[in-house]
């Protein structure tokens, strides 16, 4: 296989749970699965993870606390043509306040909140054909003048890439939607993820589509597959 391996976020690998059969595509099974983030990569991204802080500048000043939205990235690339793609200053998510011009107005974020995954792909021969490890990020609990629950730097780092011969691997962002899930008077930020991936030899394909969920009121980070 050819192994791609980033320096910076190098990953020790250990399965955290059982694995999650996320369906057949194209003559592909796939799956995935938690796996655990040693203190030193912990580190390794908490130093190296720096994105620049979104600048809008809206013709409405007054803010809305309930109307949520994402006023950074809506689509990237994580991996294309089996090759990892690293532009943490910009690729990323967020859900905010509609008529906020930054992030920098709001207070109490909490610190970065990491879940690292694997998923991988598996053939009709029983080869596994791709097999790659990201982390997905965010920041929760943000809050304006004491109301509300936002979210900021939400992402996927790609940290380690191996694809089978005469394969090849595409992995991006496709879609972010962020709506209020409290109310209008306590907003509760919620952004749907939804991460496309596509593998390929000259005479097949296979897709899958994965959503991720994250609360602006939680740590935690939710998977499902997409219908």
């Amino acid at each position: 296989m050819n192994r791609i391996s980033l320096v910076l976020l190098c990953l020790t690998i250990n399965a955290t749970a059982a694995t999650q059969f996320l369906g057949n595509s194209g003559g592909i099974w796939h799956y995935l699965e938690d796996v655990e983030l040693t203190p030193e990569v912990r580190y390794q991204i908490q130093r190296n993870y720096q994105p620049q802080t979104v600048r809008v500048y809206p013709e409405i000043t007054d803010i809305d606390l309930g109307t949520i939205l994402n006023i950074a990235k809506e689509i990237w690339t994580i991996i294309e043509e089996n090759q990892p793609v690293l532009n943490v200053k910009f690729d990323y998510a967020n859900a905010l306040p509609k008529g906020l011009r930054s992030s920098e107005e709001l207070d109490g974020f909490s610190d970065l909140q990491m879940r690292a995954f694997r998923t991988y792909g598996v053939n009709t021969y029983g080869i596994t054909v791709y097999d790659v490890t990201y982390t997905a990020l965010h920041r929760y609990g943000g809050s304006y003048q004491g109301k509300g629950k936002y979210l900021e730097n939400v992402t996927i780092l790609p940290q380690n890439v191996e694809v089978a011969w005469a394969y090849t691997l595409n992995l991006g962002v496709a879609q972010v939607s962020a709506v209020n899930a409290g109310t209008k008077e306590a907003p509760v930020a919620s952004l749907l993820m939804q991460m496309d991936l596509s593998v390929e030899t000259v005479i097949k394909k296979s897709q899958m589509h994965h959503v991720f969920q994250f609360r602006g009121d939680s740590k935690d980070i939710t998977t499902t597959r997409a219908k």
